[in-house]
């Protein structure tokens, strides 16, 4: 893996208000063989980031479906450390709030593993999150302060230390959600897509379901919307840019606004490294 001096920062997508949400890749659990299945051959057919020759109908599934697998494929394989700052501000640009932040994460087709430190603009450690998911077992837990203190897990869709981001945001946990479906196609700045709604495994309060735009060339998606039970939109999630590492995209800045409030949350990457690599 080349290190960073070698990771291309990809052009700003689209201008400053690009609303799409690239970095935030969704994915599901078809099953776990199924899943497993379809990734290796979608990974050993591509050539040049061209599609597979491996279609949904090959698979028996669905094309919604195949349009998140091909998503997750994008995902790094290998467990990344990134670090980088949250930075919270009125719609004027006032600065409300300003955090840091140090994440690993490791997406597998039938496993996921995340752990995210938080602290202050000082450094100070204010908590630490980890989430993992193997098949439909899911599990959180959450530790306080410099010393870990253990403490009560956060809900799924709790802010990060109020801010616009929610732990669902940041574990993407939506990666394993169930029973997705095409609701129609868009154009998103220019690039056609196809919308894909998908529901969760297991009730989220506050989430009914996402829709997402999934650019039709690239697999990637461009924009995506949280919805509540009461049908109200809660969350709009855009990427500003996004950057390459060898073969694999990167989210470098993303923002999140929670509508009626006046306030995004941006989120920054200002380094990534393999996790092999952290102690070089």
């Amino acid at each position: 893996m080349k290190n960073m001096k070698n990771m291309k920062n990809y052009t700003e997508l689209h201008g400053e208000d690009t609303e799409f949400h690239r970095g935030s890749r969704l994915g599901l659990r078809v099953t776990l063989c199924l899943l497993c299945a379809a990734l290796c051959n979608f990974a050993s057919a591509q050539t040049n980031d061209q599609p597979s020759a491996i279609s949904h109908q090959a698979l028996s599934i669905s094309e919604a479906q195949w349009l998140l697998i091909s998503c997750v494929s994008r995902l790094p394989s290998e467990p990344y450390v990134f670090t980088g700052v949250i930075v919270m501000r009125k719609a004027y640009g006032v600065e409300l709030k300003r955090l840091k932040f140090k994440s690993t994460i490791s997406w597998n087709p039938t496993t996921s593993y995340a752990e995210y430190d938080i602290s202050s603009a000082k450094g100070e450690l204010l908590e630490t999150v980890r989430s993992s998911r193997r098949g439909r077992v899911f599990t959180l837990t959450r530790t306080v302060g410099a010393n870990r203190e253990a403490a009560e897990p956060p809900n799924l869709n709790d802010t990060i230390q109020g801010t616009d981001v929610t732990w669902l945001d940041a574990m993407m946990d939506f990666v394993w959600w169930t029973k997705p479906e095409i609701t129609g196609t868009d154009r998103v700045k220019g690039r056609n897509s196809t919308v894909v709604k998908v529901h969760p495994s297991e009730p989220v309060p506050g989430c009914a379901y996402v829709k997402v735009w999934i650019d039709d060339e690239q697999s990637a998606v461009l924009q995506a919307m949280q919805v509540n039970e009461k049908f109200q939109v809660t969350k709009n999630m855009w990427v500003r840019s996004i950057q390459k590492i060898d073969d694999q995209w990167i989210v470098k800045d993303i923002e999140v606004e929670t509508p009626g409030t006046g306030n995004r949350t941006k989120i920054t990457v200002e380094t990534v490294k393999q996790l092999n690599q952290t102690n070089n």
